[in-house]
């Protein structure tokens, strides 16, 4: 039979978590990720989040930072990922992370705060940015992210690429019009940055003949804080005289209804000012579709040298990368248009080939593998991590829970000696065969925590050979409960009537102790 596959626990963390959504369906691809198995273990996952339309028993609904830094299933878990683009609340529960465990965070990119009308909302994303430095791990949604997280003095050795996967595919390989109006789409919010304005500019410079030859899609919601630039885009078409040329199709909901718009498109159009990572760029090449872009953030880079790239806010350049595009098109009928990209001119189908080759390498095989790969980079590396986090017991005084490493005890000296250290990987073991000149019969003490009022209970995770005193204080000795602990008897309970600092853990070697293998110890209160 195989062996057992070892169990560990993940922890994801995120504002909202709902379908539709790019941060939701970046999580949902990792867990999947996690419970295929792939990597060798199972994975048991909690999603903490502060409101969900999502079905699934993972997800943990929390009010409050306390809640999700008392409970069990974050005291507990190997690793911790954090989803960041915008401020929410959970993501301080970085800085409280236990030190033997790993946090990850995938970084999705902050909106640039020109384009923005929510200051305030900024200036907290910012400021929370500097979570990052107490993760091990900051994965980089694009290669621009990546570079906005080195000028903000993120150590470069903690950055990994994680793209984002082609998430909207063909459901059978499309075949574009060889006849009839050249199809555009511009697929995203209609806000100010993504450049919906410019692009019917763009399309009213076209020269008649080759407007009259084109027909424009726009996918995207309309949102109500923005209707004055949404009239602007409405007075532009109508006194252009585009009605027909220009359709709002509004949000699509269905990924087999957006896959086949890209599959009766011929181009993508993404005049942005800013993008983090821009997806709808290789859902458009893996459906076959050029794209013509702006020159800024993210769009020099996802388009992988196979779209047209102009300058930011040149109107005239956009329209004229259109005509060209257009009239490269002349041709289709007969299978010998060409296409302008920024590697040169490239036959039609040959540009079809090459984009959809370029989305099968951002397929989720791709993203499972590499997330995979860096979650086994954490958890194989050193442990500590080096990286100083806070103590919860100082911050949440109704705190119910504590689930104490190896890592966090502290050897008496006599044990951390080169040769007879105690410390075994993340385990402590004993064997008193090993030590017979040694006589300091404490092993190791701590960690100081603060403790509430009420009934607790300690649960040695140990494998046990004889009997050893577990000893309980506080405030550097006060007595506050004492057993013997054996492979039979590894719990002790005792009472608080109030509160108590320093509380720490001492286990002692008794006359008849032969040896220990200890994994943790965890602590309850259980009223």
């Amino acid at each position: 039979m195989p062996p057992d596959r070892p169990t560990f626990r993940a922890a994801f963390y995120t504002g909202n978590f709902h379908l539709r959504d790019g941060i939701g369906r970046s999580i949902r691809d990792k867990v999947n990720a996690l419970r295929s198995g792939a990597d060798g273990r199972d994975w048991q996952v909690t999603v903490f989040c502060q409101d969900s339309n999502i079905d699934d028993p993972a997800v943990t609904i929390c009010g409050s930072l306390a809640q999700v830094v008392c409970s069990p299933a974050f005291q507990e878990a190997d690793l911790h990922l954090f989803e960041f683009g915008w401020y929410y609340q959970l993501m301080d529960a970085v800085l409280f992370v236990p030190p033997h465990a790993r946090a990850l965070a995938h970084f999705q990119g902050i909106t640039a705060p020109e384009f923005l009308k929510d200051r305030s909302g900024y200036l907290a994303s910012w400021k929370q940015q500097f979570n990052l430095h107490k993760t091990d791990t900051v994965m980089c949604s694009s290669h621009y992210t990546r570079q906005v997280l080195e000028r903000f003095g993120i150590d470069k050795d903690r950055l990994r690429l994680l793209l984002l996967p082609v998430s909207v595919l063909p459901r059978a390989p499309p075949v574009k019009a060889v006849a009839g109006p050249v199809n555009l789409l511009q697929v995203g919010r209609l806000i100010q940055s993504k450049g919906t304005l410019d692009l019917v500019r763009a399309l009213a410079m076209l020269p008649p003949e080759t407007r009259d030859e084109v027909k424009l899609k726009i996918v995207g919601s309309r949102p109500a804080g923005d209707q004055d630039y949404l009239a602007e885009i409405d007075a532009a078409i109508a006194g252009h005289g585009l009605n027909d040329s220009v359709v709002f199709v509004g949000t699509v909901t269905d990924d087999n209804d957006l896959s086949d718009l890209y599959a009766a498109a011929d181009a993508l159009i993404a005049p942005s000012y800013h993008e983090g990572y821009c997806l709808p760029v290789v859902e458009a090449y893996a459906h076959g579709c050029h794209v013509i872009a702006y020159d800024n953030s993210n769009l020099p880079y996802v388009t992988a040298g196979l779209g047209r790239i102009v300058p930011t806010g040149d109107v005239a350049a956009l329209s004229e990368a259109i005509a060209a595009f257009v009239q490269g098109l002349a041709n289709r009928a007969d299978n010998s248009a060409t296409v302008l990209t920024e590697s040169g001119g490239m036959p039609w189908s040959e540009l079809q080939e090459k984009v959809r080759a370029h989305a099968e390498t951002l397929k989720h095989a791709t993203f499972d593998r590499t997330f995979l790969g860096l979650v086994g980079e954490a958890l194989a590396a050193p442990s500590p991590s080096g990286i100083d986090r806070l103590d919860p017991a100082l911050f949440f005084e109704d705190r119910r829970s504590f689930t104490i490493r190896p890592r966090e005890l502290q050897p008496k000296d006599e044990y951390s000696q080169p040769g007879l250290a105690i410390w075994q990987g993340d385990r402590i073991e004993y064997d008193s065969a090993r030590f017979p000149s040694v006589e300091e019969t404490l092993l190791f003490f701590g960690p100081y925590i603060e403790l509430s009022p009420g009934r607790w209970r300690l649960r040695l995770d140990a494998d046990i050979d004889g009997e050893f005193t577990l000893r309980l204080t506080c405030n550097f000795g006060v007595p506050v409960a004492e057993a013997v602990v054996s492979n039979t008897e590894r719990a002790i309970e005792f009472t608080l009537p109030e509160p108590i600092e320093k509380f720490e853990t001492l286990l002692f070697a008794a006359p008849d102790a032969r040896s220990i293998v200890l994994r943790g110890i965890a602590m309850d209160r259980l009223t």
